[in-house]
Formats: C-alpha cells, structure tokens, sequence
C-alpha cells in the first residue's frame, strides 16, 4: 500500500458505499482498521483533498451525489460553489471560487464528521 491509498479510499469511499451494502460508518471504520491512516491538521487534509480533487474531477460529481443523497442533519451540502452545513436551516455557508475548492471543503467537512476527527 502506498502512501497515500488511505487518501485515495477516504475520497472514493461515496462510490463503495453506493455500489455496496455497508454504511459510510462502516466504510470508515474498516478504512481505518485497515490503513491506519495519519490524521493531518485540517490545512494539510484541505490541501492533500484539493490536490486529488484537481486531479481526479470525477470526485467532484461523485461527492455531490453522495451529499444529495444523506438523509441526515447536520449534513453538509453544495450547491454549485457554495458549501454548508445543513441543521434546521443554513449555516457555515462558504462560497468558493471554483469547484475543486468547494468539493475538497465538501469532502474535509464529511471525513472530519464521519471520522469524529478534530483537525483544527
């Protein structure tokens, strides 16, 4: 495994989870048990997401569609450029100025919840 297959995994997780029966959660956790991966502040996993969103724009139509489909609150949300946290109403609302940004703020807000990591 290299490097970076746990960051690979963490952004493709919405695919498995759609092509498969297990929950986000426990997508996660076995991710976790299996790769060990680091747990970078949030500056450093914003910039190791945006670079592989900028690499792989598949991401960015891959995560809109799994947020779309979260029956939960909070949840986060992006509509085009902005992204927010959904709870009862709108909030933590950024408007990003292109969507590799919006999507890689997207996916840190989803990994930090789902992965209960503090990075700030």
């Amino acid at each position: 495994m290299t490097s970076n297959d746990w960051l690979d995994r963490l952004l493709n997780f919405p695919r498995d989870h759609k092509e498969g029966s297990k929950s986000p959660h426990q997508l996660i956790t076995q991710l976790v048990t299996e790769t060990d991966p680091p747990r970078p502040g949030r500056a450093e996993l914003t910039r190791l997401v945006t670079e592989r969103v900028r690499d792989s724009p598949e991401l960015i139509e891959l995560w809109q569609r799994y947020v779309e489909d979260l029956r939960r609150s909070p949840a986060p949300y992006m509509k085009g450029l902005v992204v927010g946290l959904w709870d009862r109403g709108e909030r933590d609302v950024v408007e990003h100025d292109n969507e590799v940004d919006a999507c890689a703020d997207l996916a840190v807000r989803e990994i930090e919840f789902l992965m209960r990591w503090n990075t700030d």
